[in-house]
């Protein structure tokens, strides 16, 4: 599997800290929806479609949270380019998940 990441913001936490200050009393939402790229028959150049009915929403409480979650989502993704999704999946999958 081949992850690549990009981050071309100067600055990756602003908008953590900028959505915060908007609703200083209200957690920080979120939303990762992953899309796929899909090309339609005859045509060589495709366009990215949400992947329909798969997100997840997270809430966090700071600025600093949300910025934990992001610099974790990089190491998760790191971890499935070297080690493949079923190693990846056992894990973080307690022994007491039911199958």
């Amino acid at each position: 599997m081949d992850v690549t990441y990009s981050a071309n913001a100067r600055d990756l936490d602003r908008p953590a800290f900028e959505a915060h200050a908007e609703r200083p009393n209200r957690p920080i939402k979120l939303r990762l929806q992953p899309t796929l790229l899909r090309v339609k028959a005859g045509q060589t150049l495709g366009n990215h479609r949400s992947w329909s009915g798969v997100s997840w929403t997270l809430e966090c409480q700071t600025a600093e949270e949300a910025i934990a979650v992001r610099l974790a989502l990089e190491a998760f993704f790191a971890a499935l380019g070297v080690h493949g999704a079923a190693a990846v999946e056992a894990a973080l999958t307690p022994a007491t998940r039911p199958q």
